[in-house]
């Protein structure tokens, strides 16, 4: 069974990877930028808003790094996951990660280009 991990440089895709590398998941990982001209239409079955991290499995795929994050355990057949009664207070950090780390995130990067942007102004 052929499984690629479609990754790139930003946190959610390393997300993916580290749980990957973590789980020692039977993965290739394989860097890509589906939005770089000319790379679209390769990754547009897998993806169609065309966003990594993206597990390729046997032609189906599936993204968003938490649900990546969640399918890879159970290929490895690990506990990684909490289950039972454990499972919503996982849950509960999972989301706190995803509205505190991940805005802080976007802000710093929102930042970055407007700064870029005032400094490519030409001067009146």
């Amino acid at each position: 069974m052929s499984r690629t991990l479609y990754f790139s440089r930003n946190p959610n895709p390393r997300l993916a990877v580290a749980t990957a590398r973590h789980l020692a998941a039977t993965v290739s990982c394989e860097w890509a930028t589906p939005l770089a001209p000319g790379q679209a239409e390769r990754f547009r079955h897998l993806n169609p808003s065309l966003r990594v991290p993206i597990p390729a499995e046997n032609g189906g795929s599936l993204w968003k790094a938490d649900a990546i994050a969640r399918r890879l355990p159970q290929l490895t057949h690990s506990e990684f996951w909490h289950s039972g009664a454990e499972l919503p207070d996982m849950i509960r950090w999972i989301s706190w990660a995803r509205d505190q780390l991940h805005a802080s995130v976007r802000h710093r990067a929102l930042r970055a280009r407007h700064q870029a942007a005032l400094r490519a102004r030409p001067e009146r």
